[in-house]
């Protein structure tokens, strides 16, 4: 029964810890996809006026150099996401904050996500928070070790106990020890009686006496 409790209370606490996971899963998504949309918006018209028209033209190395830093920046913000390490996503939004403010706000609140998801990590269960048919079967092996260590040691212990008439024996066991009784009717004369023991020899006219017949004087 307490196996049982425990089960649904696993279950009750992997369901909350799995719908904080996709809350926070659906979050970076939302976080990834704001970031290269904004971060297209700022890298593609870097590199194609400031940098590819300033080198056609204008011979301006500067302009062409700093479009790159941009690019790298986004393309930083952009991997921290990914990578899902919040110490890196806050170093990546230092980094593209001075580029493009709408990425950088995507990255703080990725850090955040990341550092929830960094909690998860250290519940039991993760990722998936669900009993495992492992486990389950593991259960299942262990149960029926105890189930058979038990049955060797109650059979070891009934085979150790003495015999006796004093002795008590226990209601559970499959072959308790027979007690021996004295006969109390004629149908209990016999009662314990082994294979080699004498047959009784019938002689006509001659009277059994009780010691004959295994019978009290």
């Amino acid at each position: 029964m307490a196996s049982c409790l425990n089960d649904k209370a696993r279950l009750e606490h992997y369901d909350k810890c799995r719908f904080r996971k996709k809350r926070l899963e659906k979050v970076l998504d939302w976080c990834m996809w704001a970031a290269i949309f904004f971060g297209a918006c700022t890298v593609v018209p870097e590199l194609f006026v400031n940098g590819f028209m300033n080198i056609l033209f204008l011979r301006d190395v500067k302009m062409l150099l700093l479009a790159l830093a941009k690019t790298l920046s986004v393309a930083a913000a952009i991997y921290a996401i990914y990578y899902r390490k919040w110490p890196i996503t806050v170093a990546a939004t230092l980094v593209v904050s001075w580029c493009n403010g709408a990425v950088a706000l995507a990255t703080v609140i990725s850090a955040v996500a990341h550092y929830g998801l960094n909690q998860l990590k250290k519940e039991p269960g993760w990722p998936l928070f669900e009993i495992t048919y492992e486990e389950q079967e593991q259960r299942e092996k262990n149960l029926d070790n105890i189930f058979r260590n038990r049955a060797v040691e109650l059979g070891a212990r009934v085979a150790t106990e003495p015999d006796g008439d004093t002795d008590m024996h226990d209601i559970l066991d499959e072959s308790p020890d027979k007690v021996c009784v004295r006969p109390k009717g004629y149908h209990d004369r016999f009662r314990g009686a082994e294979p080699e023991d004498r047959i009784h020899s019938f002689e006509p006219g001659v009277m059994d006496t009780l010691e004959s017949i295994g019978g009290e004087e």
